[in-house]
């Protein structure tokens, strides 16, 4: 449990207990809200002289993960209404006036995860001067103020508004009258509605020159942003996943609007869409709303679960809040549209800080700016606080100072040792003209960079050609990575050591030569010779070697680094080339040739941080972190996301989650099965052969809110998540399905899986949606969903237009009908649609969604497939489908080219053994129930579920392709690899999109499989069989002719005439027609009809 201890200086006690004698009385309240702000977790009032003088000892509950502590004095004469606080939206700067009160307050995390901090607030307004202090192990951290809260107010604060605006208001009545009662705020101020109290004070309009200077596509597009979110639940109990975001800014002149678009980096997916005048609202105070697309030709926006409508305040916690957080400060800190000078004179290229990689603090305000540049404006009363405390002066204070070393606004509420939450919050709040550091020692901290450190004597140390002391190892060890993302395994790493000067005076510089590795991955030794000396090469570059077996991905050391006896080293690290390169200025201060441990005595700038050993005196190495925190000091461009196995398996992911899809192709709505009841991991019985699958979110259990408020199995925006389904019972992988997120990581199938009886295995993996060929997994494996299918046969029966099943007791909801083509009398080409209609009579698919075309509701295809004169079969289709109860199965003849035909009569003949004989318009066929779906039926899956001639199969896999035909021209049968996830809209082959091209024919012969291929023809009537071991990777395979004539033919339209080239006649049976329509075809499809079977039936 953690203690608040408050304690009220000597001189704000005398303060207020003196002034307590004049008519009227002055009341101190505490009252502490937790993060809801519904009702008071704690609230006590202190009048007169019973304010303490003794410290107000406070124990938070430990149920509370986060709140707010507020410190009111009232000042309260005859006619001041007394305090009525029941909420934390009582307090506010209208109350305040009336009431006659100040407000002060501190903000505190209390998870027990070592990101919990507490800091000084003075966002809403600046009333008492106080000192925060947290105990942790051996030290105690603390945060305050430069000055008194007197002197803060008069000389810093008091015309600090638009038009020079008095900021300050008085206490009106009471013992303190006429005192300063509150500094009031941007952030406050715009939020008061025009008439009330502080109303223009400041103005969102103070904003607009500076954002009228981005109205133009030139400026706007030097702006970038980048870093990493850690993943967080919003204000509706929703979590958001970590993951990295990279954005540039564009102008849109034809909508005036601002777009933040992400970049080819960003993990992060969404475009920000920021109309100027809610960005205006948005800089004070996070009054201004943005919408996010997934396009920027998109015209409906993004909604983001439980947000309550499309627009998204600039302010909400989760991926794209955070990206506009960074944005925003720009405008803060007047960022944009200026330069930064290095503190070490020799350094004399501007610092671009259009770029937030580059936002040193120390840059912020107009300070430090090259060549006396001003931005055009910044926020006034933010820079008094970041200038003269320790406190937020506005909502981003953090995103602003949390690369100082020190003085920075958050202190950890964390101890590391005890790995709990510390044990005291010490808060003494101070009387006006008191000041921090009068009466605690070490209150008050200035904010620190170490980034630069002076010469000693007016010159950097020169390196000995010997190395100093040989019995130490000294080295210095370079992170570039963070969470996920790594630098580029080709960029270049160079390390530079100061060589002194030349004749103009400025840096010679020796580079580090290094060899022996592709990668900058290892431990990089300096070369000695057998004297200890540094081997130079021709060129005066040092002979660096790497050391085998060093590789860690993302760290790369420096061994033997040459360093100085004593004094200040300057070193230069040099990542990258062109535009995108950074130089980091490395200082060292060394004694005994080693590194001095104390604080200050190493520096980098550039935003890069340094991480010393935990001693005193000298060490011999440290590490240098080009990713602080969650900030990147590099641009995006020259890094990549890693998919090292310590990162996949960090976090594995929940199970999906199973359900049916209904409703329409343009509205599909997922109902998950009931029993789901286990956030991890579930195992129910289905009595139905369907399944779609989902993320936790689609849960329909008592408990998702709870859960979906923390890690889950979302995915990165735009990623995909791919479901492996295992059929244990027969031991057979059966084809995955796949479902891209949408902009917030949330998934679902937009087809249902279909299965027979048995016991399945579902397992979820993320991929990339870059990833087109789907080989690198971001995760591992999810915990496991198993669904136990258990249909009991129902009856069959036929009727005038097809076939239904008859109910029973079971609870079982659909039965797999098997079909078997018997004869046909019809031509080669004549094939059956078979679809089915509700209870309604309305066409569905095979995803249960009404729609009006019968190709639409194809759900399987059964024919004959005959020689060009009738008088042989060349293959008798066979097909399993799936039918629910209150269902008919219908059939439709497919002839010709292209012609269907609904109406076929359809006669249907009871068997004994409970099947049923039935001709439809001259294709006969057996239909009988059969819920174990065989080998073919399992491959088929994925014809059924897409309505494409395909199948999935696995690298090294072998499967048996029977080919026949009939036909004189001589034509090859070939496969090729999808690059589909699968979604027929997306299909490429080898990047190129599907699609009637020559291109995408070309990159069809381009990557066909080398596993297999089979010329046949010339003949009416050939057969053979081949085994083909898929010598590509794990994926959807599609059949590919390539004619006599040179022609490619690939299944649905994109063929040189435009026609469809290849029919299914059952499962994983498919003809090809050889001749294009200007080559006067007959479109027979049985010029090679082959088919598919696992070889010696094994999947």
């Amino acid at each position: 449990m953690t203690n608040l201890n408050i304690t009220l200086s000597s001189d704000l006690r005398n303060q207020l207990t003196t002034a307590s004698a004049a008519a009227g009385h002055v009341n101190f309240q505490v009252v502490i809200f937790d993060n809801s702000g519904t009702t008071p977790i704690y609230q006590q009032t202190y009048t007169d002289s019973a304010i303490p003088s003794s410290t107000i000892n406070i124990a938070l509950p430990a149920d509370v993960d986060s709140g707010k502590a507020y410190f009111i004095i009232q000042s309260q004469g005859t006619t001041t209404p007394a305090l009525s606080i029941t909420q934390q939206s009582d307090i506010n700067w209208t109350d305040a006036q009336d009431k006659n009160y100040r407000y002060d307050s501190i903000e505190f995390n209390l998870s027990g995860s070592p990101n919990d901090k507490a800091n000084l607030t003075s966002v809403a307004g600046f009333g008492t001067g106080m000192i925060l202090q947290v105990p942790n192990g051996s030290t105690t951290e603390s945060a305050s103020f430069q000055y008194s809260a007197s002197t803060l107010q008069n000389s810093y604060l008091h015309t600090i508004g638009a038009n020079n605006q008095d900021t300050l208001s008085s206490f009106s009545d009471g013992p303190l009258k006429n005192s300063v009662r509150e500094a009031i705020s941007p952030t406050t101020s715009v939020g008061q509605a025009s008439g009330q109290p502080g109303s223009g004070i400041y103005s969102n309009t103070q904003w607009a020159s500076y954002i009228d200077s981005l109205k133009n596509a030139a400026a706007a597009d030097k702006v970038h942003i980048a870093g990493y979110f850690n993943g967080a639940k919003d204000a509706n109990a929703v979590y958001h996943n970590g993951s990295f975001y990279s954005y540039h800014l564009e102008w849109d002149a034809a909508q005036n609007v601002f777009w933040l678009s992400p970049t080819e980096q960003s993990q992060v997916q969404g475009y920000i869409k920021i109309d100027p005048t809610e960005l205006q609202n948005s800089i004070y105070s996070t009054l201004g709303d943005v919408e996010i697309y997934k396009s920027k030709s998109d015209t409906t926006p993004y909604q983001i679960l439980d947000n309550g409508g499309s627009a998204m305040n600039v302010g909400d916690n989760n991926q794209w809040g955070t990206a506009l957080r960074d944005f925003l400060t720009g405008f803060t800190a007047g960022f944009y549209g200026v330069t930064g000078q290095s503190a070490n004179a020799e350094v004399t290229t501007p610092i671009d800080l259009n770029n937030n990689w580059n936002w040193d603090p120390t840059y912020g305000f107009g300070q430090h700016l090259t060549n006396g540049q001003q931005p055009i404006f910044t926020d006034p009363y933010s820079a008094v606080f970041a200038a003269h405390s320790n406190s937020y002066g506005s909502a981003y204070s953090d995103a602003l100072a949390s690369q100082y070393a020190k003085g920075g606004p958050l202190l950890s509420l964390y101890d590391s040792g005890t790995h709990a939450n510390v044990s005291d919050i010490n808060l003494t709040l101070l009387g006006d003209g008191e000041t921090p550091d009068s009466n605690t020692a070490n209150s008050y901290v200035a904010p620190t960079m170490y980034n630069y450190i002076a010469p000693t004597g007016g010159h950097y140390q020169t390196m000995p050609a010997t190395e100093g002391d040989p019995g130490t190892f000294r080295s210095l060890t370079l992170t570039l990575q963070n969470a996920s993302m790594r630098l580029n395994d080709d960029v270049p790493v160079t390390l530079q050591i100061y060589g002194g000067e030349d004749s103009s005076g400025h840096p010679i510089w020796h580079s580090a030569s290094m060899t022996g590795s592709d990668t900058p991955w290892a431990t990089w030794n300096f070369n000695l010779d057998a004297n200890n000396n540094y081997i130079l090469n021709a060129d005066g570059t040092y002979s660096v070697t790497a050391l085998p077996g060093t590789s860690v991905p993302g760290s790369m050391t420096f061994a033997h680094l040459p360093t100085a006896a004593s004094g200040v080293s300057w070193y230069r690290v040099v990542v990258g080339d062109g535009d995108a390169q950074k130089i980091y200025n490395l200082y060292t201060t060394t004694s005994g040739y080693q590194f001095v441990a104390a604080d200050g005595s190493q520096a980098i700038d550039g935003l890069a941080a340094i991480t010393m050993p935990g001693h005193s005196g000298t060490v011999e190495t440290f590490t240098v972190n080009m990713f602080n925190g969650t900030s990147t000091s590099l641009d995006p461009s020259l890094l990549h996301q890693y998919t090292d196995s310590n990162y996949t398996t960090a976090s594995v992911p929940n199970a999906a989650v199973a359900g049916t899809l209904s409703g329409t192709t343009d509205h599909v709505t997922f109902t998950a099965f009931s029993g789901q009841t286990n956030q991890v991991s579930n195992s129910i019985t289905l009595h139905q052969g369907e399944s779609a699958l989902g993320w936790t979110g689609t849960n329909n259990d008592s408990s998702t809110a709870s859960w979906i408020s923390g890690i889950t199995n979302k995915v990165n925006g735009l990623n995909v998540a791919l479901l492996s389904i295992v059929d244990t019972t027969h031991h057979l992988s059966i084809a995955p399905v796949a479902a891209q997120a949408d902009l917030d990581g949330q998934w679902q199938t937009q087809v249902m899986q279909q299965l027979g009886n048995g016991t399945y295995t579902v397992n979820m993996t993320e991929y990339s949606f870059k990833d087109s060929a789907l080989t690198t997994a971001l995760t591992s494996p999810s915990s496991t969903l198993t669904l136990n299918v258990d249909l009991a046969h129902l009856g069959l029966e036929g009727n005038a237009t097809g076939l239904n099943l008859i109910s029973d007791a079971s609870g079982t909801t659909g039965n797999w009908i098997d079909l078997d083509t018997t004869a046909s009398n019809l031509p080669p080409e004549a094939t059956l649609i078979l679809y089915r209609t509700n209870n309604a009579g309305q066409m569905i698919d095979a995803n249960g969604q009404i729609v009006t075309d019968v190709k639409d509701a194809a759900l399987a295809y059964v024919g004959a497939v005959q020689t060009d004169h009738g008088t042989a079969t060349l293959f008798d289709g066979h097909q399993q489908v799936y039918l629910g109860t209150g269902q008919n199965l219908h059939f439709a003849l497919q002839t010709g080219q292209n012609t269907i035909n609904t109406n076929v009569p359809v006669t249907t003949s009871a068997q004994g053994d409970g099947s049923v004989a039935i001709n439809v318009g001259g294709i006969q066929l057996k239909a009988a129930v059969n819920n174990t779906l065989d080998d073919a039926a399992n491959m088929a899956t994925v014809q059924r579920m897409y309505d494409f001639p395909m199948v999935y199969a696995h690298h090294g896999e072998q499967l048996d392709i029977n080919v026949a035909g009939s036909t004189d021209d001589v034509n090859s049968l070939h496969f090729v690899r999808l690059d589909a996830n699968f979604n027929k809209d997306q299909i490429t082959v080898g990047g190129v999109a599907y699609g009637n091209t020559d291109a995408f024919r070309a990159a069809v012969v381009a990557h066909l499989d080398s596993g297999y291929s089979d010329t046949q023809g010339a003949s009416q009537n050939f057969h053979d069989s081949k085994t083909w071991t898929v010598a590509g990777a794990d994926g959807f395979y599609i059949p590919v002719m390539i004619s006599q004539h040179g022609d490619v033919f690939v299944p649905g339209t994109a063929n040189v005439d435009g026609a469809e080239h290849v029919r299914t006649f059952g499962a994983n049976t498919f003809g090809f027609e050889d001749l294009t329509a200007a080559q006067h075809s007959d479109f027979d499809y049985n010029d090679m009809v082959m088919q598919i079977h696992h070889h010696d039936g094994v999947s």
